[in-house]
């Protein structure tokens, strides 16, 4: 693959006699190259130093690199992501020679350079390593680091075997939150796993616009759940119960992750009754709908059936989430979470930076749209192409924006673009039609004039675009009319982004008003202007919002805290710490001193 003029490449390092030997490859041909390493220097620092320097002089972007014989392979293929952005890999056995090794490394993307998420033949997910256990301490308070390495140490001790479902294994929150905590249980010696059910667009279709959207109160008003979607539905569960057999059988605890996989819980407590069952749902769920309409009320109930069979319900933090049914003693408040050190969070050197601007500009080219102007400056959302994520507010509050601009006479170079941006899921097929409607929207009279200053792009799954475009944005908006939790609004502030968004689901939680953001009610697309025009002109309160923002993001947001949770709630459920009479939520409260 290129990138603008930029040949993607992968490699192997491997250190022997006091040199590295280097093989590349772009896939056609290999180069070899001899790395010497000077008298009082580190083997890592001669690699860094020498990688950087070719992936300059010949145009070049080692995507991935393994990484073999070296003193501490880890550390190495640690400093290889964070300072050199590479996917290091680690050896799984005695490779033969290199060239072996670098056929593995190269076998593990495709053609885009995307890596392949590799699932087993039992549908278990290996996430590629990415850091070391110890990496992640260094971004939390010391006096943290010894909760975190009891709850590790008792989980370990009691030999717990912790597994995941869910129904896809990239794109969407829910992918991206089950790569970082299991990449984080491996290293810290968990017993834990994550396994995907097959793939099948038309049970998809159903889970998307018949349970999701309707629980969420976004579906069409004669949109209904009926007789055939529910036989579509069952005969998947039917496969899905086979496929995953030897991992019920091989459980203490089952996580299983939305709707989509929740018919097989009445499967795993009739034949596997001494299993711990945890439902953790990921939507926002109007609650208030349930009572009041019969479309979110035949949803719920049929979905209601699978699911008051688990013993714990994780919901986002909002007690409005959780439909009256529920148990309370049952119901635990978990936020979603994002990870500190994968490809959407971690610093960019902007040398890097430069490589997925050419990337995002080269998406913007095969849609036929302009590359956006690093010139000007430019506000974002990013989000799914999804009829909750509020996409003809962010366009209307742009428009009323330039508006504003026209007004002030504000001169060119200082007129921000729009992106509006995102990755696909491949359990969400409305994705294209979401993204269609938005082109549609910018051929209207109103918009038509900014049309050309309107990037909109369905990206690819790497995360380091992501983290670039947020990085690097003026200010980041989410107007979600329904959301869950929304990981990109801790992200923007991690990065000290200053974020406007609608008042919806958790988002409150997330943003203090007026401090680290502002926060709009739904459909306020004026003040939303307002607010933006606000930021763009007061470089002094901008700078004042972001310091905030960095600073108070919470400890809890992050894959660490998310990681220790499940691991409290599996000891707790299966009676290995003490319960002193509390309910799983407030023994989750206690235990993490969370206010």
């Amino acid at each position: 693959m290129k990138v603008g003029n930029i040949q993607s490449v992968f490699a192997v390092f491997s250190y022997r006699a006091g040199k590295i030997n280097v093989i590349v490859t772009d896939g056609l041909e290999k180069k070899n190259f001899t790395i010497p390493i000077k008298k009082n220097a580190s083997e890592e620092d001669a690699l860094m130093a020498w990688a950087a320097r070719f992936q300059k002089r010949q145009k070049m972007k080692i995507i991935a690199a393994g990484v073999l014989n070296f003193p501490n392979e880890k550390r190495t293929a640690t400093r290889l992501w964070l300072e050199g952005d590479i996917v290091g890999i680690l050896p799984e056995s005695k490779w033969k020679n290199d060239a072996t090794f670098l056929r593995n490394v190269f076998s593990r993307f495709k053609k885009s350079g995307l890596s392949r998420v590799r699932i087993g033949d039992d549908r278990k997910v290996h996430p590629e390593f990415l850091v070391r256990l110890k990496d992640y301490f260094s971004y939390f308070p010391r006096e943290k680091h010894n909760l975190l390495k009891d709850v590790i140490g008792m989980h370990e001790k009691a030999g717990l075997r912790v597994n995941f479902i869910n129904s896809t294994s990239n794109g969407g929150g829910v992918a991206l939150m089950r790569h970082s905590m299991i990449r984080f249980f491996k290293e810290a010696g968990v017993q834990a796993g994550w396994y995907v059910m097959d793939a099948n667009q038309e049970v998809f279709t159903v889970t998307k616009k018949k349970f999701h959207n309707i629980l969420q109160g976004v579906a069409q008003p004669d949109l209904a759940l009926n007789a055939n979607d529910k036989k579509i539905y069952e005969k998947w569960i039917r496969h899905s119960k086979k496929r995953l057999a030897s991992v019920f059988a091989n459980s203490d605890v089952i996580v299983i992750d939305d709707p989509q996989p929740s018919g097989l819980i009445p499967h795993i407590r009739k034949r596997y009754p001494n299993v711990k069952i945890i439902y953790r749902s990921h939507i926002q769920i109007d609650s208030s709908l349930i009572k009041e309409r019969k479309q979110q009320e035949t949803t719920w109930r049929y979905l209601w059936k699978n699911i008051r069979d688990a013993d714990i319900f994780v919901s986002h933090p909002i007690p409005s989430f959780v439909p009256a049914g529920v148990p309370k003693k049952k119901v635990v408040f978990m936020p979603a979470t994002t990870d500190p050190l994968d490809g959407l969070n971690k610093k960019l050197a902007d040398e890097h930076k430069k490589y997925y601007w050419q990337m995002f500009n080269d998406c913007l080219a095969e849609s036929n749209q302009s590359p956006l102007a690093k010139t000007r400056p430019y506000i974002i959302q990013v989000s799914r192409f999804d009829p909750s994520k509020g996409i003809p507010d962010v366009i209307e509050s742009y428009r009323l924006l330039r508006e504003k601009c026209a007004k002030k006479k504000i001169p060119q170079r200082r007129i921000p673009q729009l992106v509006i941006a995102g990755n696909g899921s491949a359990d969400d097929p409305e994705g294209v039609s979401v993204y269609e409607s938005i082109m549609n929207i910018l051929a209207m009279d109103n918009y038509r004039h900014l049309a050309t200053d309107v990037k909109v792009a369905q990206l690819p799954h790497y995360d380091q675009l992501l983290n670039t475009m947020l990085s690097d944005a003026a200010i980041v908006l989410q107007l979600s009319h329904k959301e869950g939790f929304e990981v990109k609004v801790t992200e923007a502030a991690f990065k000290g982004r200053p974020v406007i968004a609608y008042r919806t689901g958790g988002i409150p939680l997330q943003i203090k008003n007026n401090k680290t953001g502002f926060l709009i009610p739904s459909h306020g697309t004026t003040e939303v202007a307002e607010k933006m025009f606000t930021l763009l002109e007061d470089a002094k309160l901008a700078a004042k919002i972001s310091k905030r923002a960095r600073k108070e993001v919470q400890l809890e947001y992050f894959t660490p805290y998310n990681a220790a949770k499940w691991l409290y709630l599996s000891l707790f459920l299966t009676k290995k710490v003490r319960r002193n009479g509390f309910t799983a939520n407030e023994g989750l409260k206690k235990y993490f001193k969370i206010k």
